[in-house]
């Protein structure tokens, strides 16, 4: 699966940050449609943004589940990201997705990263979401749709 790429992609630089990979991939989740290599780059994105935010190491914890279908949709799957890191502040949290919004220092990120990775996330058709506690950590919860076959009924 996407996911299990970029883990396989991160785990070293996850080691050498001494973060701990805690995956928690609920089983037979139906499959996503939609551009691989788009969504590894959010999942990327988030990962790095994590371990950016856990300068003495810590727990990142990815754990898929399904959510349920409402009305015409058919459900979703939710991949939510939670790190140990030192946190967003609440008066940033809005601000977060917008093009070139940046809490780094100079040369060290572009404040594109979420901003693309939002609109990958739309494109697909889902939702990405981030909550966070100053000196807990911070969870992004991506979620997309389930493509559901449609059956055809004769009267």
């Amino acid at each position: 699966s996407s996911l299990e790429e970029v883990f396989l992609f991160t785990s070293h630089q996850l080691g050498m940050k001494d973060i701990r990979l805690n995956k928690q991939l609920q089983p037979d989740l139906p499959h996503i449609v939609g551009n691989a290599n788009s969504l590894q780059q959010v999942f990327t994105n988030i990962i790095i943004n994590s371990m950016q935010s856990m300068l003495e190491g810590g727990e990142l914890v990815v754990q898929t589940s399904l959510e349920p279908p409402v009305g015409e949709f058919g459900g979703a799957v939710a991949i939510a990201f939670k790190d140990s890191g030192s946190g967003i502040p609440k008066e940033n949290l809005s601000k977060i997705f917008e093009p070139f919004f940046t809490t780094k220092k100079v040369g060290e990120g572009t404040g594109l990263g979420l901003a693309v990775s939002y609109g990958i996330i739309r494109d697909h058709g889902g939702d990405i979401k981030a909550e966070s506690t100053i000196g807990v950590g911070s969870t992004f919860t991506v979620v997309l749709p389930i493509v559901r076959e449609k059956v055809e009924t004769t009267a």
